[in-house]
């Protein structure tokens, strides 16, 4: 009988890569005005958090095909003195370069806005003498924190080089789902932060 439960469950539990199709659908039908309003919302949110006020550097991503949008989190960063450095895909990883201005943000990978990578702007461990903060994108995620990606694993192989630097993922209410596969190379971020409420 245990047996059978158990089977019903796998069963009718979602795959990542259908979890994956179902998240990306309901956030393209967010138009881009509401998706203008829940990005500001959350905005105000991250502002306002304790890892935010305290990092001098802040690793943020670029927004892209309707992820919660992040250039004015850059541009308050920025107006604070705090150093902003943002993704870049080298090979089969990311790392993050500094940037003075979002007009620095040229480069392009699948369409996506990148740093250029020079070697003195790369953020490395030389820069954990100052607390630090990364700002995380995913397709969808669970109240246990789990994270669910694009499917390369750049920032579960990022953060596992810098585990010591607190993490904040952005989303959007409509990618929270009941439960996310979990597979042993994910880590989870800190905190998520979406329009409505907080995951800690």
């Amino acid at each position: 009988m245990k047996m059978a439960v158990s089977q019903i469950l796998v069963k009718n539990m979602e795959t990542r890569k259908q979890i994956r199709e179902r998240i990306k659908i309901k956030r393209s039908l967010i138009s881009e005005v509401a998706l203008k309003e829940k990005s500001k919302l959350i905005f105000e949110k991250i502002i306002q958090t304790q890892e935010y006020k305290e990092a001098d550097a802040v690793l943020v991503y670029v927004d892209y095909n309707h992820e919660v949008m992040t250039r004015d989190l850059m541009k308050h960063a920025l107006q604070e003195r705090k150093s902003v450095f943002c993704p870049k895909v080298l090979g089969e990883e990311i790392d993050f370069f500094q940037i003075y201005d979002l007009n620095e943000l040229t480069d392009q990978y699948k369409q996506i806005l990148e740093p250029k990578a020079n070697l003195s702007s790369l953020f490395s461990r030389l820069n954990l003498d100052k607390p630090g903060l990364i700002i995380m994108p995913g397709l969808a995620f669970d109240r246990d924190r789990n994270r669910l990606g694009y499917g390369k694993g750049y920032y579960d192989r990022y953060l596992y080089r810098f585990p010591m630097i607190p993490t904040i993922a952005l989303a959007l209410d409509c990618q929270i789902v009941e439960s996310i596969p979990f597979e042993k190379n994910d880590i989870r971020p800190s905190r998520i932060e979406t329009e409505s409420f907080s995951i800690m």
